[in-house]
């Protein structure tokens, strides 16, 4: 794999942090990875209990560090 994301529940008083990391691709960690929480939003609506549109926040717990809001708004389908 050329990276990955971490993910948990560390007590902050945020919903999840996360961290990435990318060695194989010469990224030793990404401060703030926006394009992750697109992947890791589902997850955490669902672990969460959150409602579609829902809001949740984030926390990249690298050197830099950084709060993410982001909410899963799945639309409905009249297809």
């Amino acid at each position: 794999a050329a990276g990955g994301a971490v993910a948990g529940d560390d007590g902050a008083p945020v919903d999840f942090s996360t961290r990435f990391f990318g060695p194989n691709i010469g990224i030793d960690e990404d401060p703030v990875t926006g394009s992750a929480f697109c992947g890791l939003a589902p997850y955490w609506q669902n672990r969460l209990g959150r409602k579609n549109g829902e809001e949740m926040v984030a926390h990249q717990a690298s050197a830099r560090g950084g709060v993410v809001r982001v909410a899963v708004v799945k639309k409905r389908s009249d297809a």
